[in-house]
Parts: structure tokens; sequence; C-alpha cells
């Protein structure tokens, strides 16, 4: 289940196209958000808390968007800002004790059946209340002035990139990497996945992606893989250590990228753990599952790429019960293959006319 829509003109007029479009689908993650936490007992002023100190950290072009949503969506801002921060909102929860892992992986166009790179991508998240609202799953494609439209898909009002893809054939997703650089949050710095959606809209190629990610000064610490149909590479964040470039080789066939970084010792800090199944939600078995497959065929197309991600994690694949959403991308066709907690069956999404 999703929506796809279509904005057109600057943040402000964007954002009060999605509050109009995308109202009910607001309206209804709310409603489930707002009766999750009240549950369980979260008080009131923690919560106004928590979405104030994420909202202070957003871009002020994204703000914009923001207020524009919540008042054509006739919508409290608070709320609109809720949404915004639905992530962090659940680590108020007592019982925050499951995974929320998530998987990229890239297949190179020289063992792909078509000569076409493919991109699979498995997002995890906490399974009550977020799998209710992936019923109202969003497809959303800005089409600004001076930019290459770029889609991003999310839950209703986040306004950011987990997983974005531009015109051009640029796609990046963000896995968490609090294990490799540090869990704390960094207030100093703007929020990162807000500056990564701005740096795919002003990309053109591989290479001003990377100077624009080479630029941003990260809250949290995250791993934000790209690639397009010749090109792969991974940025490694830090809200303690910084930005750095991982290591990757051009050469090899195929990548794979979980919850902790490439180049594990480029950032150190005293608390620092040996990363593990159980501090990276299962990613090391996840990412030698998905290796294991991709080394198990000779040539690969989007419908193999399906069948790992359709695996379960114990069956050799990547997906868990936390999974809400996966997505299988060729980038030579730029077709876009989606399937959420709710489908059946795997949807082929036009984002770009």
């Amino acid at each position: 289940m999703h929506t796809l829509i279509q904005l057109y003109g600057s943040k402000y007029e964007m954002g009060c196209q999605y509050g109009r479009q995308a109202r009910k689908n607001l309206e209804n993650a709310y409603s489930i958000l707002y009766s999750y936490l009240k549950n369980r007992c979260v008080p009131d002023d923690k919560i106004a808390k928590l979405i104030e100190e994420f909202y202070a950290r957003v871009p002020e072009e994204w703000k914009s968007f923001v207020e524009a949503e919540a008042s054509c969506a006739q919508m409290d801002l608070m709320q609109a800002k809720a949404l915004l921060a639905m992530g962090p909102l659940y680590a108020l929860s007592v019982e925050r004790k499951v995974l929320d892992g998530c998987t990229f992986f890239y297949i190179g166009q020289d063992i792909s059946e078509n000569n076409h790179a493919i991109i699979g991508r498995n997002y995890d998240f906490h399974t009550h209340p977020y799998s209710e609202i992936t019923k109202d799953l969003l497809i959303t494609v800005l089409n600004e002035p001076g930019t290459t439209p770029t889609a991003f898909i999310s839950l209703p009002g986040q306004v950011y990139c987990l997983t974005c893809i531009n015109q051009d054939g640029i796609f990046a997703s963000i896995n968490n990497g609090m294990v490799s650089g540090g869990s704390i949050t960094n207030d100093a710095n703007p929020l990162v996945m807000s500056n990564v959606l701005t740096a795919v809209q002003h990309s053109k190629n591989i290479e001003q992606l990377e100077l624009k990610f080479s630029a941003i000064k990260p809250d949290y610490s995250v791993i934000v893989n790209y690639a397009n149909a010749t090109n792969v590479g991974s940025f490694e964040f830090s809200s303690i250590c910084g930005a750095h470039k991982a290591s990757i080789d051009q050469n090899h066939k195929f990548m794979v990228s979980t919850n902790f970084y490439h180049d594990n010792n480029w950032c150190n800090f005293d608390s620092k753990q040996p990363v593990t199944d159980h501090n990276s939600w299962l990613g090391i078995t996840r990412k030698q599952n998905i290796e294991t497959m991709i080394e198990s065929q000779t040539l690969h197309n989007a419908t193999f790429v399906t069948s790992i991600l359709d695996a379960k994690l114990e069956q050799g694949g990547a997906t868990t019960d936390y999974t809400i959403y996966q997505i299988a991308y060729d980038t030579g066709l730029k077709s876009l293959l989606i399937k959420t907690i709710h489908d059946d069956v795997w949807i082929n999404i036009t984002l770009f006319d």
C-alpha cells in the first residue's frame, strides 16, 4: 500500500500541496502515533521537548515546507513536527527492545542480466505502531525549480531522505550507524537526513553528490549508501567524529551494507564496542546472507533481487519481522519495485515522466 504524489514549486508551495494531497495519510499517522505514546503513558512534556529539539535541527528551507504542510492539511504545527520526529519519539517508549536495522545492496552491471546495475533496499522499523502507519506510506516526488526531480519514500510527515532517488538515476538510502559512530545526538549540527535529501536534489552525478556529502556535519551517526548505473559508494557519518567517505572497491562486482561502517576503524571513542549481531541489529548475519545469495547466482536481475528481499533472515535472506518496506531498483530502466508489509506482491512504480 502506498500513495504517489507529485509536488511542484518552492519548498513552501510543495509543502502546501503535500498537506492537501496527503491530508488523510497525515491524520491517520498522527492518530496512530499519538495513541501509541499515550497508551504507554509517555508524559506530554517529554514528547514536546523531544519534538522541539528535533525540529530545531531542521534546516530553515525544510521548516517552510513543514509549516506549509501543517497549514494546508489543517493540522496543528506541533502535529506535523511530531510526525517529522516519529522515529526518535519511539525512543521515549520504555518498551524499545526490537530490531530496527536496514540493508542496502548493489549488484553491478558486470554481473547483471541486462547490464543494468540493480539496488536492493530493506527498511526495518519498530513493528508497532509503524507497521500500521505503513498502510499510508508515501512516495513523494519533488519537482522544484533549479533542482533535479527527486522522490523520497517515507511514512507520512517524514520529510527527508531515508530512501530517495532522483531523475538522473542517483539512489541514496540511510542506515543506522550508531554501533560504529556513537549513539549521541549532536544538537549543534543540522538534521543529516534533510541535508541528504537536499544533496540528492542538487546532484547530477556521483561526483557532485560526494562533494555535497563531504560538507555535511551530522547530528546522528548514519551510513548513507548511494549509487547510480555505474558507481556505488558509502559515506559514514558520526555524531562524534564527523564524515568519512568509505573505501569501496569499484572493481568488485557487488556491495552490501547493513548497520556498521565499511571502514570501522576510522572513528574511535571511549564507549565503542566491537560490532556484533546483537548491537548491529543482526547486521553481520544479514550482510553474510545477502553476499552468499548474490555469489550463488551467475547473472542477476530485479526478480532475483526481490527474491533476496522476500527471503527471511532465518532462511538465509535479509528480511525480519520488523521489515516494513522493501525496494528493488533497476538503474538502467529507472524502474522502482516496492513492497510493504501489507502487500502480497511487488508493485512497479513510475516516478518520473
